[in-house]
């Protein structure tokens, strides 16, 4: 079991390094002042990576491999999530006079930092097609109870590189002043190209098989 924890947080810390759109989202969190919604944000997202990496050990790759158009519709829908994420995260003004309080946090805006991060993770396709792919080999051969073991070391590993991004934005913002209002809208900027890839290749994919039939 100590075993099967230790190779899911050894896989989790690699996975971590390709910083995403749950990386984005928490760094705009904690660039907007909020330690706290930076936290719950990772943890939504660390959930997320663990339940693709249960999925994956439990057999989510047959069903990709099944229905190559879920997929596709996947990618679609997740990509234009991000794009208006990333609009809105863009048009988002913020400055550190303007910035949130920790103490002011309450269950309702815990919830939804929570809620957001895992909207983000899920949005992002690649996140599913990687954790098949990593958990089908680094992970191959666990079985029963250290599947368990496995995911949790997972989401310990990829929510602490989480913190690390949420407590170094929030670091980050007080040397930055109001300048941090340019962060905010370059990581839209960034989820937005990053949508609009996702959705392109699917069209270009879907053009292809049109003109070879």
């Amino acid at each position: 079991m100590l075993f099967a924890f230790l190779r899911g947080l050894l896989l989790s810390l690699i996975a971590g390094l390709p910083l995403g759109p749950a990386s984005a989202a928490v760094a705009d969190a904690g660039f907007r002042g909020s330690l706290r919604r930076a936290v719950l944000v990772g943890v939504g997202g660390a959930l997320v990576d663990a339940a693709y990496c249960l999925g994956a050990l439990s057999g989510l790759g047959v069903l990709f491999d099944r229905q190559p158009g879920f997929l596709n519709l996947f990618m679609v829908l997740g990509g234009l999530f991000l794009v208006v994420y990333g609009f809105v995260t863009a048009r988002r003004t913020m400055s550190v006079a303007a910035c949130p309080a920790d103490a002011a946090s309450t269950g309702r805006t815990d919830a939804r930092a929570l809620a957001q991060g895992v909207l983000v993770s899920v949005a992002n396709p690649a996140l599913a097609v990687s954790w098949v792919l990593m958990a089908g080999t680094v992970l191959a051969g666990v079985e029963g109870p250290a599947i368990w073991a496995s995911t949790l070391g997972v989401f310990v590993g990829i929510f602490a590189w989480f913190l690390a991004v949420a407590f170094l934005a929030w670091r980050g913002r007080v040397h930055l002043g109001d300048r941090v209002a340019w962060v905010g809208r370059v990581i839209g900027v960034a989820l937005i190209a990053y949508g609009l890839v996702l959705v392109g290749k699917v069209g270009v994919v879907w053009a292809l098989e049109r003109i070879a039939s």
